[in-house]
């Protein structure tokens, strides 16, 4: 999923470090499969355009953790940053409500997709990211909690910066400005008052 550096030089993409898995799923992980992807997603930290994952998480299936990490481990210990934030909804409101509620914050949302046990967009998850990269894992909780006020209908698990997160059986929605589709963590805060 990475470009050369030349490449880097010559485009103003916006790019993002995250940890992303090396296989494709068409259906949730099973346990053992889970399991080897929690083992080794740590150890494949990715910095690349923004405008790939989309695709690679939503529409390939591709695992995902929003933090990189020191030592291959996905541990809150090992953090080392973080500039992706994820949101999981598996009931008490809709996608639309989601959309409605992040424009009512001005919280751009860069994608949305399906889980893979979603019927009818029941089940999804959407991803935003903040402007800049967050290299302290106390300041990473603070902006996914207060991510998880606006949206309190969300998964309470997702407040971990170390989270694992499948990817998804195809896109609901994808920034058509996804290199500028971020929020500050000054204005997320000034905007929960």
């Amino acid at each position: 999923m990475t470009d050369t550096v030349e490449d880097e030089v010559l485009d103003d993409s916006l790019r993002v470090t995250l940890s992303v898995d090396t296989k494709e799923f068409t259906k949730k992980p099973d346990e053992d499969a889970t399991w080897r992807i929690s083992k080794r997603i740590a150890s494949y930290p990715c910095h690349d355009k923004i405008e790939k994952l989309p695709h690679v998480v939503g529409d390939l299936g591709v695992s995902w953790c929003p933090g990189a990490f020191s030592e291959g481990h996905r541990r809150i210990v090992n953090f080392k940053s973080q500039q992706i934030f994820g949101l999981d909804f598996d009931t008490g409101i809709t996608w639309e409500e989601v959309q409605s509620r992040a424009n009512k914050y001005r919280l751009p949302i860069v994608f949305a997709y399906e889980t893979f046990s979603s019927i009818n967009r029941s089940k999804f998850r959407v991803v935003l990211c903040n402007d800049i990269e967050i290299t302290d894992a106390r300041l990473a909780k603070v902006i996914q909690i207060a991510l998880m006020e606006i949206f309190n209908e969300c998964d309470p698990s997702c407040k971990d910066c170390s989270r694992l997160f499948f990817g998804g059986k195809g896109l609901i929605y994808s920034n058509e400005n996804v290199n500028t589709a971020t929020f500050n963590i000054s204005d997320l805060m000034f905007r929960l008052n």
